[in-house]
């Protein structure tokens, strides 16, 4: 098991710190709209972040509507952001679309954390325009935290006519916890549930 990522608070600043342990990072680079991370996205986040006045991240529940823009692409990652853009989840599932062409269709569930899953809560800007693109200079990453317990339940279909490994996604976050820090206190972030469906997957930004 690899160690959590932390996301750390101190005055007023929060701070983004990875442990040495923890999991590759995925490749971020601005995207368009929702829809459209490249074939092997990886996150390259800045250490720190500070949230508006108004905004508290601190011991936050999130919910269904609390993550309104999503895509996918890749084999497999899928993003999900907040209305305002700034809060995200994203999801790599590796092998999954070309495991589906492999077996006509596949449907897994994984406890978190797991090697070959990697959920992270995401912090940035414009996040939507981040994934699944390869222009430059739109959205950005500030900072990153990996899941540290939790399930994902996973169903991949290949595109009937399309080309391998072009397929379509369903998944489902359910009681996905982040370890936060807040001066010398842990505290725990969490996805209550979050159903993401239909998703284009299998392709590659590029």
């Amino acid at each position: 098991m690899r160690n959590p990522g932390l996301l750390v608070f101190i005055a007023g600043t929060l701070l983004l710190t990875a442990c040495s342990n923890a999991p590759p990072s995925l490749t971020l680079s601005p995207t368009p709209p929702a829809q459209t991370v490249s074939a092997t996205p990886t996150p390259t986040p800045t250490p720190s972040f500070s949230p508006s006045p108004s905004s508290s991240l601190a011991g936050r529940l999130f919910t269904q509507p609390d993550f309104s823009k999503i895509g996918g692409c890749g084999d497999v990652f899928v993003y999900a952001t907040s209305p305002d853009d700034t809060i995200g989840v994203t999801i790599q599932w590796d092998q999954a679309a070309s495991t589906a062409w492999e077996e006509s269709g596949f449907n897994d569930s994984a406890t978190l954390p797991k090697p070959e899953v990697q959920v992270f809560l995401v912090h940035g800007s414009r996040l939507s325009e981040t994934y699944c693109t390869d222009i430059g200079g739109m959205g950005s990453v500030n900072g990153q935290a990996p899941a540290v317990s939790g399930t994902v339940e996973i169903a991949v279909t290949p595109d009937a006519g399309g080309f391998e490994p072009s397929s379509h996604a369903n998944l489902t976050l359910s009681d996905v916890v982040f370890d936060i820090v807040e001066g010398t206190a842990t505290e725990q972030w969490r996805i209550d549930q979050l159903d993401l469906r239909d998703l284009s997957v299998g392709w590659f930004a590029g």
